[in-house]
């Protein structure tokens, strides 16, 4: 039920939802449509923060105009938009590790997928039949040693014994804030040690 569903599969084990929602001549490869994840007071958390902005006078800010803002900015998966202080905010965000309640606030946070993906089969029987035990029981943290640090920047010391990342944390991802620091970049003989190899 996980698998890529064909483009004009019929009948098992797709649900009729699945292959309805595939773009017709897409192949089933596509970048699927902002979608919404949560209304209400809920945001990202600020370390992950790009901009904000709020509308003025002479300047509207309705949701296609965040929308297309998050679209212009190439580290921006995440937008929120909504009434804060009784004016229309945009607020963008590089990614989003942990739901925020923050009071005062009324809007909707949407993801804005980038990258070309599938539909999947049958999403809820992929859940009940395999996510969810997965999610259950897979309990070790993702270490600095997978992660690639951006720039001139160096992994930190140990860093296969730095856990980033935990699989019950929804959308986290191990970050160069966590796993980095100033230097010259990642050496071979560094990348061993960092893995725990030899010296």
């Amino acid at each position: 039920p996980g698998g890529c569903v064909p483009e004009g599969w019929k009948g098992e084990p797709a649900s009729p939802e699945s292959t309805g929602g595939i773009p017709p001549g897409s192949g089933n490869r596509f970048i699927p449509p902002p979608l919404d994840l949560v209304e209400g007071q809920f945001v990202c958390d600020v370390e992950h923060l790009i901009d904000v902005k709020f509308e003025t006078p002479d300047e509207l800010l309705e949701k296609k105009m965040c929308e297309s803002r998050c679209r212009d900015n190439p580290d921006c998966h995440f937008f929120w938009h909504g009434s804060q202080h009784e004016a229309n905010t945009c607020r963008l965000y590089s990614g989003c590790d942990n739901l925020v309640r923050e009071f005062g606030i009324s809007g909707f946070l949407t993801a804005l997928p980038r990258g070309m993906m599938c539909q999947i089969a049958n999403p809820e029987a992929c859940w009940s039949s395999s996510m969810r035990r997965d999610f259950l029981t897979r309990l070790e943290p993702e270490t600095c040693a997978s992660h690639v640090c951006s720039g001139n920047k160096r992994r930190v010391p140990n860093a296969g014994r730095v856990p980033c990342a935990y699989p019950y944390q929804a959308g986290q991802t191990c970050s160069d804030a966590t796993c980095c620091r100033p230097g010259q970049g990642q050496g071979l003989a560094e990348t061993r040690a960092d893995a725990g190899g030899a010296a």
